[in-house]
């Protein structure tokens, strides 16, 4: 499977594009391929939203409660999944497309939309009620990962200018890995966030992780291709990083990066993973639908 196109400032629809097309077929229980070590077995369970055409999960908390996306082929859904059922998260007033990216313990939700003004907007839902929220009018913003303290990351840009953010204590910064185009992803309690970058000659796409002072840190996985193309998507208070990279034949595996080693996974999406090391993604199933699924080590 060729990689995805991860040119940045692109709508979230092509986000979605992306993502489903990172998806591959897979059994109920899998193995993860570790280096040097035991392989380590875990359960597979399917999140396929009722009436949807394809999903994929992108967080979740400590109770193994899951935010995702889902498409019914007339618009694209936020999800909310608590081990029994779902419930649709959809913006009042989005045009068609509602993503949810992150989750509290106390089960705040964030995420993004596609305005009526053909913009993308952070937002935040909050005991049942939704806010909206952007950096700067005219430019789109992305709100992805939270934590408990309600501190977030995402990005804002329009046309590939993207700049990453973080507010943490209602303070914003806006920042860019060695100053190229930058997305942040999740950000975990200790305020560490995660994401990637594009290299100088945007052949190359780097993981990051930023620590709660502001130092980033470059992350490629070894055997990525040539200069890197890694994407760090979640990490969780102990500092595991989840992501995906693309290997020399130019297919995309999940990744695990634990105690400064990387764990390869079958799937190539691999998002959040919370503190008991439980995470989440997404596959194309034999029916050639794509779904979410939540993975529970062993």
């Amino acid at each position: 499977m060729k990689r995805p196109n991860l040119s940045t400032g692109s709508k979230l629809t092509r986000k979605a594009d992306r993502s489903a097309a990172l998806l591959l077929l897979l059994p109920f229980l899998l193995t993860l391929t570790l280096p040097q070590a035991q392989a380590q077995k875990v359960a597979i369970k399917r999140l396929n939203p009722p009436g949807s055409t394809y999903a994929w999960a992108f967080a979740l908390n400590s109770k193994n409660k899951v935010v995702g996306s889902f498409s019914d082929n007339v618009a694209m859904h936020g999800f909310i999944f608590d081990g029994a059922k779902y419930t649709v998260v959809d913006f009042p007033k989005a045009n068609s497309l509602t993503q949810a990216f992150g989750i509290t313990d106390t089960n705040v939700i964030s995420g993004t939309y596609f305005g009526q003004d053909q913009l993308n907007h952070g937002f935040f839902l909050r005991n049942g009620k939704f806010t909206s929220y952007d950096v700067q009018k005219g430019i789109s913003t992305y709100v992805l990962g939270m934590n408990n303290a309600e501190n977030f990351v995402g990005y804002i840009g329009n046309q590939g200018r993207d700049h990453a953010l973080i507010n943490v204590g209602g303070k914003l910064t806006i920042f860019r890995a060695k100053g190229q185009p930058t997305e942040a992803y999740a950000i975990n309690n200790k305020n560490q966030a995660v994401g990637y970058f594009v290299a100088p000659d945007d052949a190359h796409v780097h993981g990051f992780l930023r620590d709660a002072n502001g130092k980033i840190t470059q992350i490629d996985v070894p055997g990525s291709i040539q200069g890197g193309w890694t994407v760090c998507q979640g990490i969780n208070d102990r500092g595991v990083i989840t992501g995906l990279y693309d290997d020399p034949s130019n297919n995309m595996h999940g990744f695990i990066f634990k105690n400064g080693k990387f764990h390869t996974f079958r799937l190539p999406t691999v998002y959040g993973i919370n503190n008991t090391g439980v995470f989440v993604g997404g596959y194309t199933g034999k029916d050639n639908k794509n779904y979410g699924y939540i993975a529970t080590p062993k």
